[in-house]
Formats: C-alpha cells, structure tokens, sequence
C-alpha cells in the first residue's frame, strides 16, 4: 500500500471513531435521568386543561413533554422509570406573596394549630403542646431561651378567647413564652416575655400596634398585635447565630418543597435572613429559587 493509500485509510478510520464518539456523546446526552408516565400530567399550556402522557427530566431539567412513545425515546440504562398509578403532576408552584424563613421558625416551634393540622382545641391543650415542646427542645430552649409556640386560633378555640400572659405562666414563669397566631400578625407573651420586651402598664403602644390590656387596667394582658408584635420579636431575632438561622431557613425550604413549591418568598427579610439566604445561595444549599425583598431600617439612611 502507497503512502497515499495509507493515509486516505487513516482518515477514514479517524472519522469512523470520530462519528462514533459523537453518536455515543449524542445518545449519552439525549438519555434521561428520570422519566414520569402512568397519570394525569397537566402541562398548563393554554386556557383549557392540557395533559401529556410523559415527561422526561435530565440534571434537573425537563427535555421532552409528550407521548410514553416519544418519551421512551429518552430512556437510557440509568433513567428511572416513575410510575404515578394514576396521581397527578403538575409545575412546580410560585410562592406570590409568603414568608419562607417564617416557614422554617413555625415547622420548629410547638404546632399550636387546630385540627385537623394540630392539636390546639382550646387553651388547656395549648399549654400542654407547648409543655411537651419544652421537655423535648432543651439543645434550642438553651440556645435562644425562649419557650415558642405557633398556629393558635382563639376562633377556634372551645373558649373563643386567647390565651393570655397568665395562662402562658403556667408553662414557666421564669423563661419567656411566645405563641404566635396562624395568621402571624398577633401573639401572646407570658410575663417574662413582656418584661423582657419592655412592655408595662406604662408602655404606650406603639405606632400601628396594640397593646391589650387587662380589663379595667392599663396592666398588659400578653395579646400584642402587629407591631407591638413584630417589634419585640425582630430583636429576638437577632440572638440568633448562624448555625440557627440556616437551620431555620432549611426547615422552611422542607415546608416548601413538600407541597410543591419550586419558587418561594421571603416578603420580609431583616439583613440577618438576607446574609443567611445569600450565603445559602453561594454554597448551592437552595433546592427551590427564592426572591428575598429587605425590611425598610431607617438606620440605613444614618
């Protein structure tokens, strides 16, 4: 064979490992890590109702909506066959207005909420809850202090009234107790907590705030709404250390995820929880996407 012949077979051979290679690369990349069949697949699409058969997912990304045929297409040794038996999936959800961090502290306080997502039936079961939270919580009873509670409903209640700072006493009278309403906007301090809060029958309430009083005084009574809430409970806050805030902030995302969430909000977020979550961000510790908006802080314009 000639010189020439030699290199024409060369070549040749060069592109037939060349094309094959590309084959292998474009068969290893078209090959799905996990595909979805079997149930109601709702795509979104358009203004009716719009379902497809299959969809097929690759690092985190979907690459084929459509038929079990097409979507087979993209099954490969390693791809995970996931059968629904008959269950519905949907896109994952956008969070438009929430609190995600919010989320984290109420899934690790004492669940205060009424049936049938808790066992807060009226005020006896409420200090008990938040009892049995106490006994079991001692690593984050020492860490932060205090004894927290979250999800109580006084309309929901047997009494159709709230617990007040004497009834939280009986939890403890020498370490602060919080219970927050399911609607995060109102919640009730035993008398430690108000002390600590600087809260007395000298305390005026404070701009968009109530104090309430006990009848007939101006001797608080523990219930504080909006920001005579928020206030005291923003410099709770910041007693917290890194490792709590992440902690926290991991709880919430779990919360999140769990009912389908793939976008959530932290519609108020002090400088702590934005240095936590973009700290999160930077070490790929975020498994949803998240748009963090900063409380205003005056002190900022100082």
């Amino acid at each position: 064979m000639n010189l020439r012949s030699q290199l024409i077979v060369t070549f040749l051979a060069i592109n037939l490992v060349g094309c094959d290679y590309q084959a292998k690369k474009a068969i290893v990349e078209s090959t799905a890590d996990a595909i979805y069949h079997g149930g109601d697949i709702i795509t979104m699409e358009g203004d009716s109702a719009s379902y497809a058969q299959s969809v097929a997912v690759k690092s985190g990304k979907i690459i084929f909506v459509g038929s079990k045929e097409e979507a087979d297409k993209f099954q490969g040794d390693n791809t995970s066959m996931i059968d629904l038996h008959g269950k519905t999936l949907l896109p994952g959800f956008i969070d438009a207005h929430g609190h995600i961090w919010n989320a984290g502290f109420q899934a690790l306080a004492a669940n205060l909420l009424p049936p049938p997502d808790g066992k807060g039936t009226d005020i006896s079961s409420i200090l008990t809850l938040l009892n049995n939270w106490k006994s079991s919580n001692q690593q984050a009873m020492g860490k932060l202090g205090w004894v927290i509670g979250f999800g109580y409903d006084d309309g929901q209640l047997r009494e159709k009234l709230p617990p007040t700072a004497d009834d939280l006493d009986k939890v403890s009278k020498d370490l602060p107790v919080l219970i927050v309403h399911q609607s995060g906007h109102l919640a009730v301090m035993n008398h430690k907590a108000l002390e600590l809060a600087g809260y007395n029958a000298k305390s005026k309430n404070p701009p968009g705030g109530v104090i309430r009083r006990k009848a007939g005084s101006l001797e608080p009574d523990g219930v504080l709404e909006e920001m005579a809430f928020f206030i005291p409970v923003m410099k709770i806050m910041t007693m917290l250390d890194q490792d709590a805030n992440e902690k926290i902030a991991e709880a919430g995302i779990a919360s999140y995820v769990r009912f389908g969430f793939t976008t959530a909000q932290e519609g108020r977020a002090s400088a702590e929880n934005a240095k936590t979550w973009e700290k999160m961000g930077s070490e790929g510790k975020l498994s949803i996407d998240e748009h963090v908006t900063l409380i205003f802080n005056p002190k900022w314009l100082s």
